[in-house]
């Protein structure tokens, strides 16, 4: 079937006209986040940094990115570092969104990597949302959480509130 719908009556191919509405940006924060942390912990630790936003609309979504320098030492054998992305609702303590993100590599030296952390949170509040990445090695070796900071580049925040 190909032309124009402009109706919203169903069809055999159930293809029907989109409603209106979503899909706007509602609030858009760029902000640099500077402040390193290390650790050696193979569970997850809070990095020194997060990023504050309050909802206009609790049917609203967010897409969360955090783009960062990590590195870490090599331990022994290979060394994965891994990232997850924590919210604060309201102040009411954080707890994970989303999936894991995970970087490996073994070539026996400090190795640093750029990535970003990326987040669709479905938060149905207009309470004030903190996010706060986290991070963790599977060896117990040292891992640096905004790691460029000591190249004078530090962690990139970029939150959208879009229409629900």
């Amino acid at each position: 079937m190909t032309g124009i719908i402009s109706d919203n009556v169903g069809r055999a191919g159930g293809l029907i006209k989109a409603a209106g509405g979503g899909g706007k940006v509602l609030q858009f924060i760029s902000a640099d986040a500077d402040g390193q942390t290390s650790s050696s912990s193979t569970s997850y630790t809070a990095s020194g940094v997060s990023q504050a936003i309050t909802p206009t609309n609790s049917s609203s979504k967010m897409w969360v990115t955090f783009t960062v320098g990590f590195g870490g030492d090599y331990g022994s054998g290979y060394a994965q570092r891994s990232t997850r992305m924590y919210v604060d609702i309201g102040g009411a303590g954080y707890n994970g969104i989303g999936q894991d993100f995970a970087c490996t590599w073994n070539d026996g030296s400090t190795q640093t990597v750029y990535w970003s952390i990326c987040t669709y949170h479905d938060h149905n509040t207009t309470s004030e949302l903190t996010y706060k990445p986290y991070f963790k090695t599977n060896v117990s070796a040292s891992t640096y959480f905004n790691y460029a900071v000591y190249s004078g580049v530090g962690g990139v925040w970029s939150i959208f509130e879009i229409e629900g």
